[in-house]
């Protein structure tokens, strides 16, 4: 089998880790140096990979509580992407992160009047933006964190969600036309899942699809729309967070909110699989792909590249059988990061305790020259055969 070549100009990326630049402490004052340091690693880190794209979140309680000061970093780490030649995509809003409640409307009003702010330094550098970050994962999360909620809740939850994402939309596309804005979603999860509303029960593949089938269709499965209206998303995010399937495993709730019975073994099959979630999005939505997370549970390095390789194979099946548009694939994340006390080892760079300095991971090593070469070897094939 010969090397697989993908598009030229296809974006090999990485996200930043979760809370990756820890700003804020309300009561100290941040040290601006020491932050752009900091960045200035990071950027040599994505250099080191030979990735061509970034994507960030925007971590809010920071913004909120010292926006100058946030705003200048966001903007220096904007100008050094822009300057090595790395595309920087940004990820607005993560509910995973920062569950914001949409009925507020002063903390709501704070956050346009940042962004504001924010678009006016470095929109003319940017080209694509994530707004919401799984924002169905995080319908789901009110609904069950919550006895109160019912399904014309959930839905005006729904309907509030879509309504900060179009006054978004609008506002990006003032300041930069060309821009590219789409919604991520979470889209791994259990395919026999069910949500039992009070007025009906949900598949979960109707659930998580619901926003992408709202924005490009005018479809929903919460509620019947008196008419369909077509808002705009330019392309898909797909998350895909895969974890081990062990019930011990706390690795699988921390990442994908997913919680697993005790005493009770995961089945993969029961889960969705990448390629058929790639073909499902290519076929009901006819606008390009992008792979916004993708994370390797396997505990062992050798498991972790052969699933890196079989996932990339089969994004490269599917752009050149024409089935898919796909237009990059990002990694889940650059770094190592903490949840909840919990160390997440699954980044492309790890952390060495006895220097404090972080190192490639094998299967990282192998991504960094699949993203320098723009193929996959050939050498490399024999971890999936």
């Amino acid at each position: 089998m010969e090397e697989i070549i993908f598009p030229k100009l296809f974006l090999w990326g990485a996200n930043s880790p979760p809370s990756s630049y820890p700003f804020s402490n309300p009561s100290q004052k941040i040290d601006l140096s020491e932050l752009k340091k900091k960045i200035l690693n990071e950027i040599d880190l994505l250099k080191s990979l030979n990735i061509n794209s970034y994507r960030f979140t925007l971590e809010w309680n920071d913004l909120l509580t010292d926006p100058l000061n946030y705003i200048e970093i966001y903007s220096f780490l904007t100008d050094l992407l822009f300057e090595n030649n790395i595309e920087p995509i940004f990820s607005l809003l993560d509910l995973d992160f920062y569950p914001i409640k949409f009925e507020e409307n002063d903390n709501l009003a704070l956050i346009f009047e940042k962004l504001k702010i924010l678009l006016n330094k470095v929109s003319d550098k940017i080209q694509f933006y994530s707004v919401l970050n799984n924002p169905m994962k995080y319908i789901k999360k009110v609904y069950l964190s919550s006895y109160n909620s019912d399904f014309s809740s959930i839905a005006s939850l729904f309907q509030s969600v879509v309504k900060f994402y179009e006054k978004t939309y609008n506002l990006i596309k003032s300041y930069n036309p060309y821009a590219k804005i789409s919604v991520s979603e979470e889209l791994y999860f259990n395919i026999n899942e069910l949500f039992a509303f009070k007025e009906a029960k949900i598949k979960s593949s109707d659930f998580y699809f619901s926003l992408f089938n709202f924005l490009s269709n005018g479809e929903c499965c919460l509620f019947k729309q008196k008419e369909n209206k077509n808002y705009n998303i330019d392309f898909i995010g797909i998350n895909f967070n895969e974890f081990t399937f062990k019930s011990s495993n706390e690795y699988s709730n921390l990442l994908t909110g997913y919680k697993p019975e005790s005493k009770k073994e995961l089945k993969k099959e029961n889960f969705t699989n990448l390629e058929d979630t790639i073909d499902k999005c290519s076929k009901d939505y006819d606008i390009p792909l992008l792979i916004t997370e993708n994370s390797i549970g396997e505990e062992i390095n050798t498991f972790k590249s052969s699933s890196l390789i079989k996932n990339l194979c089969n994004i490269s099946e599917r752009i050149s059988k024409k089935d898919s548009k796909i237009f990059g694939y990002t990694y889940n994340s650059l770094k190592d990061y903490n949840i909840n006390s919990h160390v997440i080892k699954n980044g492309l760079y790890g952390m060495d305790l006895k220097t404090n300095n972080y190192i490639p991971r094998s299967f990282g090593k192998i991504y960094s020259n699949i993203a320098k070469t723009n193929s996959i070897a050939e050498n490399y094939l024999k971890f999936i055969n």
